[in-house]
């Protein structure tokens, strides 16, 4: 390529992702339906969310949450974990404010919920999802809102049986952290 005497290329490169990202989020689900849906009017999750620098573009997250449930007074408490979850930062605006939309998949999503009555069933169910929030960050410290979580959820085992099927759970999050 020749460039005319007196110009300049200017090649603009993505800002370096911070290493690590700590925050605490808090999720409720807003609407859930298929066969291997809880049909729990209340679920939601409170847990942290690691974030891992792979690349200028790629960033790793780890969700270790507390899951609960409730449907017809039966309850459900437990664990939430992304296995594999990948985010794709876009920068929308870079001063000492800071703007990222980040689309998110997760590629692996584990449950473990353990009955709180009587009957002593344990759930565990594995989903696959995406998300696309938009992150505030100031100063090192980051607020995320996730309006767009979606999981499928495909499997579904207790103690005595074991389903596939289809399940679509719509999630709210909200986390706030700090990045190092």
């Amino acid at each position: 390529m020749v460039v005319p005497a007196g110009r300049r290329i200017v090649v603009m490169r993505p800002e370096k992702l911070s290493p690590f990202r700590l925050g605490l989020g808090i999720a409720p689900v807003v609407s859930q339906s298929g066969d291997l849906a809880s049909g729990s009017r209340t679920t939601g999750a409170f847990g942290f969310d690691f974030g891992f620098s792979a690349s200028e573009y790629v960033r790793h997250h780890l969700g270790i949450a507390h899951e609960w449930e409730t449907h017809d007074g039966r309850g459900r408490k437990g664990f939430r974990i992304d296995l594999i979850a990948l985010g794709f930062p876009i920068v929308v605006l870079a001063r000492q404010v800071q703007i990222h939309v980040e689309p998110k998949l997760r590629v692996a999503r584990g449950e473990i919920l353990f009955s709180t009555e009587g009957d002593g069933q344990t759930d565990f169910r594995i989903a696959s999802g995406f998300g696309l929030a938009l992150t505030l960050a100031v100063r090192g410290w980051f607020l995320s809102f996730e309006p767009l979580s979606a999981d499928f959820r495909y499997f579904s085992a207790t103690k005595d049986a074991s389903r596939t099927g289809f399940a679509t759970l719509w999630w709210l999050e909200t986390v706030l952290g700090r990045e190092f």
